[in-house]
């Protein structure tokens, strides 16, 4: 391979440093022809032996399912080499797939050294749902996959990958099986560069990063907090001064606002459906609009008129909207102009 590698970087220079247009074309052909070794889907563990290792070159990736049903494409023996290469730190739709429903799947290797720790595998994230396959065995699943398709999310989602130790001292068979609700997401696959690594030191990059994002979040944090303090004061207020109904008013819209915030953080933290999070977020925010409407008017006295109500009737406009997408009678990507034609009376 180092052999290769030089011949390869020799004919590079001299394509460059060639005068004659024919040496030229002569050496750029031979650039082309020459093999230059892709051993994409192989990760040396067994030699570099680090606690854990990025997966963030290429692998193997077939567009749909396993003809047979048999999930023959989990195989280790299974022959891939026919099968397109994908960077695995990026969605197969950025690199020229579609997004409808449908199935991909991911395959590559990782020797091993004879004294190996248990390892695992950590996935940032993939759109939507997948399963993970060690040596053609089923190691771990997050999410639905059909019949009981689900759209849900992890960040640094860890499976164990080290069922047994005779997968020691040789490579290891890693098959990834991507359902992808191209109905609701518009990209599918990896997120990010997966991980793989002794299990402790994974658990504790995991807790690392959701530091990271933790502090990420703080701005939108400190939001909530003032927005729960502001609650607690228009409450007050309006328990010291009944007859204020602006207050109540106030204090329901902050109250609702900064749980928003708070239930949009927790899908950095915590598995979730996705599209349940979604959905109540989007009920959240419609909820807490028709009561700043209210506390705007009351402020300002007013007067309900058919212009009022047109716009307290554009938040259930964007719930249903919502819902629209959830029942599958609306893809995602149409949602955000519906729920701003919806939402037009309001700010108007």
């Amino acid at each position: 391979m180092a052999r290769l590698m030089t011949v390869c970087h020799y004919l590079f220079t001299m394509l460059f440093q060639t005068s004659t247009t024919r040496a030229r074309v002569l050496l750029a052909f031979l650039f082309i022809v020459v093999p230059c070794g892709t051993r994409a889907q192989t990760f040396d563990f067994k030699h570099n032996h680090p606690q854990t290792m990025s997966l963030d070159g290429q692998w193997r990736f077939h567009l749909g399912d396993d003809p047979d049903g048999k999930l023959g494409w989990a195989d280790p023996m299974f022959d891939d080499s026919q099968w397109t290469l994908l960077r695995s730190d990026r969605t197969w739709t950025e690199q020229g797939y579609g997004d409808d429903n449908g199935f991909g799947w991911y395959r590559f290797k990782v020797l091993l050294s004879e004294t190996q720790k248990p390892l695992a595998i950590c996935i940032p994230r993939i759109h939507s749902s997948y399963q993970i396959f060690a040596d053609g065995k089923l190691v771990g699943q997050f999410g639905g996959i059909p019949p009981h398709g689900a759209y849900s999310t992890d960040n640094d989602h860890v499976i164990s990958i080290m069922p047994s130790s005779p997968h020691f001292g040789r490579a290891l068979s890693i098959a990834i099986r991507v359902w992808h609700a191209g109905w609701f997401d518009r990209v599918g696959g990896p997120q990010g560069a997966a991980t793989i690594g002794e299990l402790d030191a994974l658990k504790t990059l995991k807790a690392q990063n959701d530091w990271g994002r933790f502090w990420t979040s703080s701005s939108g944090d400190a939001l909530m907090l003032m927005n729960l303090v502001a609650a607690f004061i228009g409450f007050f207020l309006f328990w010291m001064r009944p007859g204020d109904r602006e207050y109540l008013w106030f204090g329901i819209y902050e109250l609702l606002t900064g749980i928003e915030h708070l239930w949009s953080d927790w899908p950095k933290f915590y598995p979730t459906a996705w599209t349940t999070h979604w959905f109540l977020n989007a009920c959240l925010a419609a909820a807490s609009w028709p009561f700043f409407l209210l506390f705007v008017f009351r402020i300002l006295n007013g007067r309900r008129n058919w212009h009022f109500w047109t716009a307290m009737a554009a938040a259930p406009a964007t719930v249903l909207v919502s819902l629209a997408v959830v029942v599958h009678l609306l893809r995602y990507n149409v949602w955000p102009v519906a729920w701003i034609a919806c939402l037009v009376p309001y700010f108007v």
